[in-house]
């Protein structure tokens, strides 16, 4: 029976009610957002509502939880991930979606996406965004490439009174053993200089380049560069993105080292062959 467009009353027809127990606890879920978030014509619009031919969409697992066990709304999005078999890619891809994307969509003014990084947190962990970054960053690389593929991201971080519109990391993608994620300070003042320049006249609305302002201009730069490390060659990827966290999540993450990774077995395949 339809109460309203967007409610919905249901009767399980199984004996021991198994539908209706994954569904409670799916559409409490994270994943449920996610889905309605991703396929609704109205939760992402400025009526923040669900239809209900959107509402049956939702998937349901082919098992049903112990509700009993079941105190919290992370247990609820624990079991979920459970019943559907979630991956690690899988989770910062919805947790992703729900703390940056979905509320950029919903608000009229800058959401937590818009956001600068964050140099130290509230614990005093330093660059907890842009190290979550390199983490998953070098997780989808060795994924790739192999476990032993050796790894390591630096972070450069500016002064205090010095704060620039974009961040930089390195990646030595053959790295020596070292530290995976370290932090450096930005000591030379001509790099500051040359990092503000650069988004000034790359990476800003309006750039050289750009067809018109605010439209057609480039925001991220993928620098490839060579190294040494004890005397071995070691190739970097130096990464240059505005000072906002959408461009420093996890999910991002993930989608550059793919971008990285199609980029290494394109050139290895046009490589030509030794003589």
């Amino acid at each position: 029976m339809i109460c309203k467009k967007t409610y919905l009353t249901v009767r399980d027809l199984s004996r021991d009610g198994e539908h209706v127990r994954a569904a409670n606890v799916v559409y409490n879920s994270q994943l449920a957002a996610y889905f309605l978030g991703l396929t609704s014509s109205r939760v992402n619009r400025y009526i923040t509502e669900t239809l209900c031919e959107e509402l049956v969409t939702v998937p349901l697992p082919p098992s049903s939880p112990n509700l009993s066990v079941l105190k919290s709304f992370q247990d609820i999005d624990t079991e979920t991930a459970r019943l559907f078999a979630l991956t690690a890619a899988d989770k910062i891809l919805i947790e992703d979606f729900l703390h940056y994307s979905l509320p950029d969509a919903l608000r009229t003014t800058p959401g937590p996406g818009r956001h600068c990084t964050r140099r130290v947190d509230d614990s005093g962990a330093l660059e907890p965004e842009l190290s979550d970054y390199a983490t998953t960053f070098m997780r989808v690389v060795k994924a790739t490439f192999g476990g032993e593929r050796k790894v390591a991201a630096t972070i450069y971080t500016e002064p205090q009174a010095a704060r620039l519109p974009v961040r930089m990391i390195t990646l030595r993608l053959d790295a020596a053993d070292a530290k995976p994620v370290s932090v450096e300070p930005i000591r030379v003042d001509g790099l500051l200089d040359r990092l503000s320049e650069f988004h000034s006249h790359q990476l800003q609305p309006g750039a050289s380049g750009s067809s018109v302002a605010g439209s057609g201009f480039q925001r991220v730069a993928y620098l490839f560069h060579a190294g040494s490390e004890g005397g071995m060659r070691v190739m970097n990827l130096t990464i240059v993105k505005p000072d906002e966290c959408r461009y420093w999540s996890r999910s991002m993450a993930m989608r550059d080292a793919d971008q990285l990774a199609g980029t290494i077995i394109t050139a290895a395949a046009h490589k030509p062959a030794a003589a």
